[in-house]
C-alpha cells in the first residue's frame, strides 16, 4: 500500500459529508455527534467514509477503506473471542455498514462472502441482547415514579418536579434516549439488510422480525438528530412531550410501542391498538419488508 493510495484528509472529509447528505437520512442508525474517535474505534469512521466514496464514484477509495475496516474489526473480534456479548456498538454499526456496501456490490464473490459476515453480525445482535430494551441493562436515570405520594404536599411536591429541569437530569435523559434509540435504530437496520440480502441471493431470512424486542425508532425524527440535549428539551417541548417518570422515559426511548403489536396489527388488522399511536416511516419501512 502506497501513500498516495490512500484518500488524502480532504477527501475522507468529503466523504464523511457525503454520507450524512446521502446515506444518513434514509439510514439514521448512527448518531453522529455522539461519536468520539480515538484509536480504539477508528473502523466506524472507515466504514462512514467507505459509504462516501461511492457518493463520489471513488470506488477504489470505498474498496481499499473497506478492506482495512474489516482487517480492523476481524481484529477486535478476534481480541473479543472470550466473551462476544461485550462487542461494542460501533463495531455491529461498523459490520452493518460494510454489508451495506457488499449487498450492492456487482462481483459475485463478494456477495456471496456476504453470507458468513451476516451470519456474524445477527450472532453479535443476539450475543450482546441489542434486540432487547435498554432497560433491561441500564437504569433509566429518572430516580422514581412517586410524583403521585406528593400530590397533598405542594411544597414538596414543586421542589420534585424542579429535577427534571435540571440541567443535569436533562443532559442525562438524551444521553439515554439517544443510546436506546441507536440500538433500536440498528437492530431495524439489520432487519433491512437480512431480508435484503435473502431477496437479493434467496435463503431463509437471518434475522426474523419477531425477533426485535427492544421497541420501534421514534416517531418524533428530530429528537435523534439533534447534537445536544438543550436543543433536545426544545424539541420536547414543541412536541408537548413531558418527562416527568421513568416509566415516559422508558416509553419515549422505545419508541412509544413495540414492534411485537405493530405485527400483530399486520396480523389482525385491529384498529385499536393503533387508533392513537403514530408510526415513524423507518418503523413502517420494517414492516413493509
Amino acid at each position: 500500500l502506497k501513500s498516495d493510495q490512500f484518500p488524502t484528509v480532504e477527501e475522507l472529509n468529503k466523504y464523511v459529508n457525503l454520507f450524512k447528505v446521502h446515506f444518513h437520512p434514509f439510514y439514521p442508525f448512527i448518531h453522529l455527534s455522539s461519536i468520539h474517535l480515538d484509536m480504539s474505534n477508528y473502523p466506524l469512521l472507515l466504514s462512514i467514509t467507505m459509504i462516501g466514496a461511492l457518493y463520489d464514484f471513488h470506488s477504489r477509495h470505498s474498496m481499499l477503506l473497506s478492506n482495512v475496516a474489516w482487517f480492523h474489526i476481524r481484529d477486535v473480534l478476534h481480541r473479543q473471542k472470550s466473551d462476544y456479548s461485550k462487542t461494542p456498538l460501533w463495531v455491529i454499526q461498523a459490520i452493518l455498514l460494510l454489508i451495506f456496501i457488499g449487498i450492492f456490490s456487482g462481483d459475485r464473490n463478494v456477495t456471496k462472502s456476504i453470507r458468513p459476515q451476516l451470519t456474524t453480525l445477527i450472532q453479535l445482535v443476539r450475543l450482546t441482547e441489542l434486540n432487547l430494551p435498554l432497560e433491561n441493562f441500564i437504569r433509566p436515570p429518572i430516580s422514581s415514579d412517586h410524583v403521585l405520594e406528593f400530590q397533598d404536599n405542594p411544597d414538596v411536591l414543586q421542589k420534585y418536579t424542579e429535577q427534571f429541569s435540571n440541567p443535569e437530569q436533562i443532559r442525562r435523559n438524551y444521553e439515554y434516549f439517544i443510546l436506546a434509540q441507536t440500538r433500536i435504530r440498528t437492530c431495524h437496520n439489520v432487519l433491512l439488510v437480512s431480508n435484503l440480502y435473502s431477496a437479493v441471493a434467496g435463503g431463509d431470512n437471518f434475522l426474523h422480525s419477531i425477533d426485535l424486542k427492544c421497541g420501534v425508532p421514534c416517531s418524533h425524527e428530530i429528537l435523534y438528530h439533534v447534537d445536544d440535549s438543550r436543543t433536545w428539551l426544545k424539541c420536547l417541548q414543541q412536541n408537548n412531550i413531558k418527562l416527568d417518570s421513568k416509566l415516559s422515559l422508558i416509553e419515549l426511548s422505545n419508541g412509544s410501542g413495540n414492534y411485537e403489536s405493530c405485527l400483530m396489527y399486520l396480523t389482525n388488522g385491529s384498529p385499536y391498538i393503533f387508533e392513537n399511536m403514530k408510526l415513524s416511516r423507518k418503523t413502517l419501512l420494517s414492516l413493509l419488508l
